[in-house]
Order: structure tokens, then C-alpha cells, then sequence
């Protein structure tokens, strides 16, 4: 039962993240904006700054903070360790298609999708519940 309950508060979660990011997708003239220091970035610029050894690696630590705010108390579908390397790898790639996208709301949703398809493995790993 205990399972059961995490796995649909997960599905909360994700709902509540992908509402949040669908917000933030189009801004209008009035829109907020939460994205702070290199979350704010466009992403043509955080292509430029990661080929900066120094300003590439703050970068790096940036996102990595960034993914270690969604990881509090998400247990078996945290990103960890390597895992948040192969984020910013992702996070490179996508900024080089869509460079007027920010950055917090690209990693957002690389994170989103990380989740979505542990989530999505966890949901068929668990035994159906008996009735």
C-alpha cells in the first residue's frame, strides 16, 4: 500500500512539474520568471560560456544545484551522481537546436522526462494491486 501511495504522489509531482514547465514554455509580456544566475541564461550563451574552461564548469555546478533541488525526497527516481553529467551532455546538445530557449527551462525539461520514464518503470515494476 505504501508503494502504491508513493508511486501516485510521484505522479502528483510529475503532473505539477510538467504544468509548470508548460506555463513557462510561452512567456507573454507580463510572464515570471524564477530562472536566476545561469538559469536565466539563453542558451546560445550557455554554449558559449561552457567552451570557457572556468565559466563552463560554474556552468556545470549551476545545473547540477539545479538537479539537486529536484532530487529532495524523490527516492528511487532521483538523478544521481554521474546521471546529472549526462544532463548537462543533454543540455549542451539541445541548446546548440533551440539557442533562445533558457536554460532553467531546458534542463526542466530534461529532468521532467528523466522522471516521467522512471516513473513509467517503477509503475511496471510494481505488482497490480489486489482488490
Amino acid at each position: 500500500m505504501q508503494r502504491i501511495v508513493r508511486v501516485s504522489a510521484l505522479t502528483a509531482l510529475l503532473g505539477v512539474l510538467l504544468s509548470v514547465h508548460a506555463l513557462g514554455a510561452t512567456p507573454g509580456p507580463n510572464s515570471y520568471n524564477a530562472a536566476l544566475g545561469v538559469g536565466d541564461l539563453q542558451c546560445q550563451a550557455w554554449s558559449r560560456e561552457r567552451q570557457q574552461k572556468i565559466r563552463g564548469e560554474a556552468d556545470r555546478e549551476w545545473v547540477l544545484g539545479y538537479i539537486s533541488g529536484f532530487n529532495v525526497n524523490e527516492g528511487p527516481i532521483a538523478i544521481l551522481g554521474p546521471e546529472g553529467d549526462a544532463v548537462v551532455a543533454r543540455l549542451d546538445e539541445y541548446c546548440l537546436d533551440h539557442p533562445n530557449l533558457n536554460v532553467m527551462s531546458v534542463t526542466t525539461k530534461l529532468i521532467v522526462a528523466i522522471y516521467a520514464e522512471r516513473l513509467r518503470l517503477l509503475k511496471t515494476a510494481l505488482p497490480s494491486p489486489v482488490r
